[in-house]
Parts: structure tokens; C-alpha cells; sequence
């Protein structure tokens, strides 16, 4: 398998917006189809990995969604002016001017444009542009033009790969590290357990469609029927000028977010303390996130099977759901780290149930 860095590069530049995550799951079956003998894909797209355990007593989901935010054309104009939806939430404020890849015969470059401030009144120049005015412009003069390319409705785009940035420090600035960093720690950890056995069977799921409403995950408890769960996820650092302290959420270089509630989920208490626990005792750095707003796969999976226990360790990411985001490389390895060390030390399913005697644990 690829060294961290260049597992990421891969992942990220890739195209692969919400319900067309083709390119990431093939990257993903490359890297590990010659060293495991039990993968899957499901009729939605989701990506099943199943390391056999030496004892198979419990069954552990570990789950990281493949998409990215994006745009998907809704109407081609005479002109060939692009109108599009977005795919996921993204801040009209970020994608003004950005480039934006889409899919058609082949890679097309386009850009978002709106009416030009020159020929707006005062009145409309204080007001910011909001999605409905927007268009993507990718130079054509005719909805033929479009048709030549095959750029027409239902075409998808993301933002432009700019080139993923690595610095000395382990700052990595890319599109889309949400959540191919979470993908990226999903095959390390699948490394390691195919060098080393877990005592655990642990099913990899690589989810589609989380971005648009945790779809993929609604569907893959059915196909497994695990007993406890881990979400590799990014999540949002806060850390910048004009957020107060209590707004940071997380931090970048301080280590994996381990998820104490958010919009979707408040976290079962026992996986919570476990993992929580994990980090404690292997002097992994961590931070305990609340997060008010959004939410990740494990909104969807923890209401699964009668209710299924689950927690999320998070790379710590600022400027989610724009064209470049910004993570540590070191907290990257950290939620490696922590995840496998999570997942070895689950002996016995029953340690996450609510019962007389174990209640109050």
C-alpha cells in the first residue's frame, strides 16, 4: 500500500461527489484487492472490506464515507451557460470565481460566475449572490457546445484540484479531505490488521452519499449486523481569527476529535468512555468534540440493529466544503493510531450494553 501522504494525494484529487464515487472506490480496491479476499459492493455503492478475526466472537464495523461535496447541472442554457444544484451544503460565499472539474466526454474546466458588479445598482451590489444567480461558464456560445462535450443534466463537478500541498510541518491543504482522510485511515488500519490479526471479525464499509444525507450508511448494518461501530470521519477546527475559544470545536495538531455529540447523535456513553479511555492510556493526543451542528454516518448507524453503539474518531479540518481544506498530517496518523488501538482492545461486545450490574460503569 501507498505511504500516507501519497494515499491522500490519490484520494483527494479524485472525482467523486455524492452518488458518483466510482473513482475513490476503485482507488480504494487497488490498494488492498491483491492482500483481501472478502470485498463487496452493495447495489448502492457501498464498499465492503471483512478482515476475518482470530476468534470471529465479535463483529466491529469501522465506516468512512467516500464523497465529497459538489454540483450537479440542472439546466443548460441557450448560451451554454450552466445552471447547477449543489450536492451536500456548501457556502455560496466560497464558491464565487472557484473552478469547478466537471465530467463530461472528458475533464472539463468551468468557472462560477454571477452578473458582474459593474453593472449592478448600489442597492444590489450590498446584497451577496445566492445560489439561484450563479452559473458555471465553461466557455461554450451554444447548448450544442455542451451537447459535444457531453455536459448536459445530471453532468457532476467538483471543485478543481489546485494540487495537494504537504508541508514540512505536515500541513496538507487539498479539495475533498473530507472525508478521504477518513478513507486514507481506514486502509492503514486495514493494513496493519492484514500484517496483524485482530482478535475481532472487522467488516471496512466505505459509505456513499454521506454528504447529502447519510444515505449510503442507512443500508449497511443490514448487510453485517456488527455489534459495536467506529466512524472515520473529518470534522470541523474552528481555530482561526474571529471564532471566540468555545466556538473551536477542534483544533488542528492537537490530536483526533472523539465525538461526544452533534446534530445526529449524542454518543453512547460506553464507546464513548472506551475510546476516550484508549487514547488515555496509549498517551494519544485527543480532543472531546461537541459539535451543535451536522452530523456523520453514525446518525444514521446508531439507530440501526435494535440501536448499535457507536463512536466517531475525527481528523480535526479547517474550511470544510470549500475548494482547499487544511489538515495536520500528525492527527491524520493519531486517528490511525487511536483506531486500531480501539479496535483491538474490544474483547467482549457486551462491555458496550447497559445492564444491572454494569449500568453505572
Amino acid at each position: 500500500m501507498k505511504p500516507l501522504s501519497e494515499l491522500l494525494l490519490e484520494l483527494s484529487k479524485a472525482h467523486g461527489p455524492s452518488g458518483w464515487e466510482d473513482e475513490i472506490r476503485e482507488i480504494i480496491i487497488s490498494q488492498i484487492k491483491n492482500d483481501v479476499k472478502e470485498i463487496k459492493i452493495d447495489k448502492l455503492g457501498n464498499l465492503y472490506v471483512n478482515i476475518k478475526g482470530k476468534k470471529s466472537k465479535n463483529k466491529i464495523l469501522v465506516s468512512a464515507h467516500m464523497d465529497e461535496v459538489g454540483f450537479i447541472i440542472k439546466h443548460v442554457e441557450p448560451e451554454g451557460f450552466l445552471r447547477f444544484e449543489i450536492l451536500g451544503s456548501i457556502d455560496p460565499r466560497v464558491i464565487l470565481g472557484q473552478r469547478i472539474l466537471l465530467k463530461g466526454n472528458k475533464a472539463i474546466i468551468g468557472i462560477v460566475g454571477t452578473t458582474p458588479p459593474h453593472v449592478l445598482s448600489k442597492e444590489e451590489a450590498k446584497s451577496p449572490a445566492n445560489l439561484n444567480e450563479l452559473y458555471i461558464d465553461i466557455g461554450a456560445t451554444s447548448k450544442q457546445d455542451c451537447d459535444k462535450l457531453g455536459i448536459n443534466i445530471g453532468t457532476t463537478g467538483t471543485f478543481q484540484e489546485q494540487g495537494i500541498k504537504i508541508t514540512d510541518n505536515s500541513i496538507a491543504i487539498s479539495k475533498a479531505l473530507d472525508n478521504r482522510s477518513g478513507c486514507a485511515a481506514a486502509l492503514k488500519v486495514i493494513e496493519s490488521m492484514i500484517k496483524n490479526k485482530p482478535e475481532s471479525d472487522v467488516t471496512f464499509v466505505f459509505t456513499v452519499q454521506e454528504e447529502v444525507g447519510l444515505r449510503g450508511a442507512s443500508v449497511i448494518t443490514n448487510e453485517i449486523n456488527p455489534d459495536v461501530a467506529i466512524i472515520l470521519e473529518n470534522t470541523v477546527a474552528a481555530d482561526t481569527p474571529g471564532v471566540l475559544p468555545k466556538d473551536h470545536i477542534t483544533k488542528i495538531g492537537k490530536g483526533p476529535g472523539i465525538r461526544v455529540m452533534d446534530a445526529t447523535m449524542i454518543t453512547q456513553r460506553k464507546i464513548f468512555e472506551h475510546i476516550k479511555r484508549t487514547a488515555e492510556i496509549n498517551k494519544i493526543p485527543h480532543q472531546i468534540q461537541l459539535m451543535p451542528k451536522g452530523g456523520t454516518d453514525a446518525g444514521r448507524i446508531h439507530l440501526t440493529n435494535k440501536g448499535l453503539p457507536t463512536g466517531v474518531i475525527a481528523t480535526p479540518c479547517r474550511y470544510l466544503h470549500s475548494p482547499s481544506l487544511l489538515l495536520n498530517i500528525q492527527d491524520l496518523k493519531n486517528v490511525i493510531k487511536l483506531t486500531e488501538l480501539t479496535i483491538r482492545s474490544i474483547k467482549n461486545k457486551e462491555q458496550f450494553t447497559f445492564n444491572e450490574n454494569n449500568q453505572n460503569e
